[in-house]
């Protein structure tokens, strides 16, 4: 099945209430105004440039961040996810992130709303095959929503992301196909983007960074991959949790990114193995 491949929009963060400090990152697949980005981000606390980018300028209250995986993401899923973590620890050099485990018994479906799932005591990924609930539009692809203090957005509490599988299939896009009814989005891709939202970083235009990982939209489809960040990326995540070792030299650290990456494409190109 051939697919003409258009461009998605992946999500505009949007601040929903300040006062209960629930934050989403979600949008249509439209060319959505992205001026609200820039809003949030001066309702951070800047007025400067130097925090284009950026959300939550302190980024986590506690790390390193106990994540969870919901009881219906399956393992192959799982080590995508993790390697979009991986992607951003290499970009700062330290851990970010512990893995607890499954929330045993908990999908996203178990959930009567997109931010009930935020009223756990876990920050966890989930898959959600009815979307419908959320309240967000049938094309977006995933969404990220936040937990901060009463009384900024310069920090973060807790959160969680919500993948779409009522409309989408996730894996990866160099080995698995769309269906009939749905076209493949590389997970790894979605949740490296989604991750940058969750650690604190905003949406970047592509006039500002053409190359940035977050960019509000994303190519979807068989064989389209966007897991590299750009210099940008890096020296953004950088100005929220800083840089230890060799990860301050910005160049090395992408090329060290990269090399993990091709690894992964030659375990795929190896194994003679897809799913459709």
């Amino acid at each position: 099945m051939s697919y003409v491949i258009s461009k998605y929009l992946i999500c505009v963060a949007s601040l929903i209430s300040l006062f209960s400090g629930f934050i989403a990152c979600g949008a249509d697949n439209y060319q959505a105004d992205l001026k609200e980005d820039i809003v949030l981000t001066a309702q951070a606390g800047s007025d400067s440039n130097d925090y284009y980018g950026i959300h939550a300028r302190e980024g986590w209250i506690n790390l390193p961040i106990p994540m969870n995986f919901g009881e219906n993401i399956p393992e192959k899923n799982r080590e995508q996810l993790k390697k979009a973590i991986q992607t951003w620890e290499l970009s700062v050099g330290r851990s970010l992130f512990s893995f607890e485990g499954t929330h045993a018994g908990v999908t996203g479906d178990s959930f009567p709303d997109l931010y009930s799932s935020l009223s756990d005591d876990f920050n966890s990924q989930y898959f959600d095959f009815n979307w419908d609930k959320t309240g967000k539009n049938k094309a977006v692809l995933g969404t990220t929503i936040w937990s901060t203090p009463f009384n900024t957005t310069n920090k973060i509490v807790t959160a969680d992301i919500r993948y779409n599988l009522q409309e989408y299939l996730m894996g990866d896009a160099l080995v698995d196909y769309s269906s009939e009814s749905k076209i493949i989005v590389d997970l790894q891709s979605l949740a490296t983007h989604e991750f940058g939202h969750l650690l604190g970083l905003a949406h970047v235009t592509e006039d500002v960074d053409e190359y940035s990982l977050m960019n509000p939209s994303l190519f979807i489809g068989e064989g389209l991959t966007t897991r590299i960040p750009s210099e940008g990326d890096v020296r953004r995540i950088q100005q929220i949790y800083g840089c230890i070792g060799d990860s301050c030299d910005i160049e090395a650290t992408i090329e060290k990114i990269k090399e993990m990456h091709e690894s992964d494409l030659d375990k795929d190109s190896g194994d003679g193995s897809n799913d459709s």
